[in-house]
């Protein structure tokens, strides 16, 4: 399949091509007459093809040949819409704290996922708690609702965490339980996600994690299972202005945020 790999670009598809096939490649070559675009690990692939549509899907490349009519203009649009959308993740901070450590590390990793990434703290402090009786009757508290919706809309969450008494706290607990609500409609179901633990004590907020892990199990979140990050005596690696202090505090951050990034695209396809 390697051999396949074109030369030449389609002209209609030429604006598309990486800028420097533009420049070699301005007519396609007799014979294999295709194109070929670098395909990012997280473009996703066509809606629907054949086996041989497949077979021309190698090496995180894309080929296109009007000869045996691999990729239509349909799946070629398709590629070309998708392939600069970023994937969303959703950052969930269990601390209401305005100043909170937690807050401050989930700044920093979302400021190091990669380009193709793109980040959104979704805002759990003032969520009426939750009580069935209001989806039952039809009173569905608008916050609620938008939750639902924003958490539908994203591709993962990383979930930065505080411990109270050996647990996680209870407004992270209702946000999780009001988007699994009602009774099969968990939005939450089968996307990929992160937790830290933080705390101003030496334990990285240990018991939290470990708490708040079995509960994004249940939910089918799956989870990055290494590195785990438990990130104690928080005062001491973190500046005022939320900045990481620590080099080497700051460089496994750093690599969680990458690690996390390639088990978002892994488990995406």
């Amino acid at each position: 399949m390697q051999g396949a790999r074109a030369t030449g670009i389609v002209p209609r598809y030429a604006p598309y091509a990486p800028a420097r096939l533009q420049r070699s490649c301005a007519t396609p070559t007799a014979g294999a007459q295709a194109f070929s675009a670098v395909r990012p690990r997280n473009a996703p692939k066509p809606p629907s093809f054949n086996p041989r549509l497949q077979s021309f899907f190698y090496n995180n490349s894309l080929y296109y040949s009007p000869k045996f009519n691999i990729v239509d203009d349909n799946h070629f649009s398709y590629y070309i819409k998708n392939v600069n959308k970023k994937i969303t993740i959703g950052v969930v901070v269990g601390s209401a704290r305005k100043d909170s450590y937690s807050r401050k590390v989930a700044a920093f990793v979302a400021s190091h996922m990669p380009a193709n990434f793109e980040t959104r703290t979704i805002a759990i402090g003032s969520l009426p708690m939750y009580n069935q009786d209001y989806d039952d009757e039809g009173k569905t508290p608008p916050e609620w609702t938008a939750l639902r919706e924003e958490v539908q809309s994203m591709d993962g969450f990383l979930f930065v965490t505080p411990e109270y008494n050996r647990s996680f706290p209870p407004l992270l607990k209702n946000a999780l339980d009001i988007a699994s609500r009602p009774y099969g409609k968990n939005v939450w179901n089968g996307k990929p996600g992160a937790l830290i633990g933080v705390s101003p004590g030496k334990m990285g907020a240990f018991g939290a994690a470990q708490h708040l892990r079995q509960v994004l199990s249940f939910l089918n979140i799956l989870l990055l299972q290494q590195p785990e990050a438990y990130l104690g005596d928080a005062a001491q690696f973190l500046d005022e202005r939320g900045a990481v202090t620590n080099q080497s505090t700051a460089q496994f951050l750093e690599s969680f945020a990458n690690a996390f990034a390639s088990w978002v695209e892994k488990i995406r396809g």
